[in-house]
């Protein structure tokens, strides 16, 4: 059923304390430009576009979206005062300084701006807890402040390899810092917190056998567990010991998904949202175990985790903030999400594993990048049409 979108005679939307209105489109922008690279390079327009490619979805798209949730739901988590002006300022130029960065291929300055849009929501958090305004966070917001401090370290490193202050032990080490040592700890972390909760699931936040919900001590145990599993699989792929770090990888991560988001069982809403988060998850969970099984192809599994992991994750978590933050119906949920964007986005999933198949100089590898990036901005371009009028205004109370 469709439902009218309460969007008239809004009240005016306050600057600063919902960033997700800013973020998620220049997520979005940032997005559709660093997938459109292989489109052009299909067309002729461009060289190999990989590293450009990689850094724009990975330290832009998906920064954006990480920012935008945190800086918009980190307050009430810390039951602190919201994202002022300057804060979503800050955030919003760096972003920008990033991505126009990297475009001009100025890679060390583009890190250090990537750097520093890390460390707003550190300031956003020791600025609270210095004024005394900020209550402890739950747990497992610990794999979040362990990851953006790898991240740090992420772009630190790439700046120094880019400018030739040192090398690297393997190659596109700092992305992987980034990927591996900050975003997937981030989703493992948040993921573990929403994921079954916004699927309705029995018990949400109990991990079984461990702790139940709020108990923090054998959850920071766990936690700290995942961290250092997480960081000593990267160190083993540095020491040119792959196997070892995806086997090691796959392991931690499946820990959390199995344990803590709780897989093995349904969601209990049978809704558009809880399944897409449950495919995520499960996507997450193959695209780990891919990179140990198929180590003669690492982007194979990579890419289940990048594309279909993380994407089916932002798409769903992306959806609840615009609806649920904006005073919407949750029942626009399903139609914001849609069908056709989840099928789009799961096209682009087998076109970009398709594209792994041919010999990589084969012109059927570059036709299969590019219907792959042509199906995910598709995907996201449906989602855009169906969110933008309620990123737009918040009804009013009683709509």
């Amino acid at each position: 059923m469709n439902l009218p979108l309460p969007v008239r005679e809004a009240p005016k939307v306050i600057p600063g304390r919902e960033p997700y209105r800013v973020l998620f489109p220049l997520g979005i922008a940032v997005g559709l430009a660093g997938v459109g690279l292989w489109i052009a390079h299909a067309a002729g327009l461009l060289a190999y576009p990989g590293s450009l490619h990689a850094m724009l979805l990975i330290q832009g798209f998906q920064q954006c979206f990480i920012l935008g949730f945190l800086m918009t739901a980190m307050p009430a988590f810390l039951h602190a005062p919201h994202c002022d002006r300057i804060e979503l300022a800050a955030a919003v130029g760096l972003l920008t300084a990033f991505v126009v960065l990297a475009g001009a291929g100025l890679v060390p300055a583009a890190q250090f701006a990537y750097a520093g849009t890390l460390l707003v929501p550190v300031a956003m958090v020791i600025r609270r807890v210095a004024a005394g305004r900020a209550g402890a966070p739950p747990e497992e917001f610990a794999l979040v402040a362990a990851g953006f401090a790898v991240g740090l370290c992420g772009a630190v490193w790439t700046a120094g390899v880019a400018g030739g202050a040192w090398g690297e032990p393997i190659p596109r080490f700092g992305t992987r810092l980034v990927a591996f040592g900050m975003i997937l700890p981030v989703v493992l972390g948040v993921g573990g917190l929403l994921v079954p909760t916004f699927m309705a699931m029995k018990k949400p936040l109990t991990i079984p056998g461990l702790a139940v919900a709020h108990q923090r001590g054998p959850r920071r145990a766990l936690y700290a567990l995942v961290v250092v599993g997480l960081l000593a699989s990267l160190l083993l792929e540095a020491r040119h010991q792959p196997a070892l770090g995806s086997v090691l990888r796959a392991v931690v991560g499946s820990t959390v998904l199995l344990w803590v988001w709780k897989l093995f069982r349904l969601p209990g809403r049978p809704d558009r949202l809880s399944y897409a988060l449950w495919s995520a998850g499960w996507l997450l969970f193959i695209g780990l175990w891919a990179s140990v099984l198929v180590p003669q192809r690492p982007l194979v599994g990579e890419h289940i985790v990048f594309v279909g992991g993380f994407g089916f994750l932002t798409l769903g978590i992306a959806t609840r903030v615009v609806v649920r933050h904006g005073g919407h119906p949750l029942a626009l949920e399903s139609r914001v999400i849609g069908t056709a964007a989840l099928v789009l986005l799961g096209a682009a999933v087998l076109g970009r594993l398709g594209a792994e198949a041919p010999d990589p100089a084969s012109p059927d590898r570059i036709v299969l990048l590019a219907a792959a990036a042509a199906a995910w901005v598709c995907a996201w371009g449906i989602w855009v049409a169906k969110a933008a009028p309620l990123l737009r205004v918040r009804p009013r109370s009683g709509t």
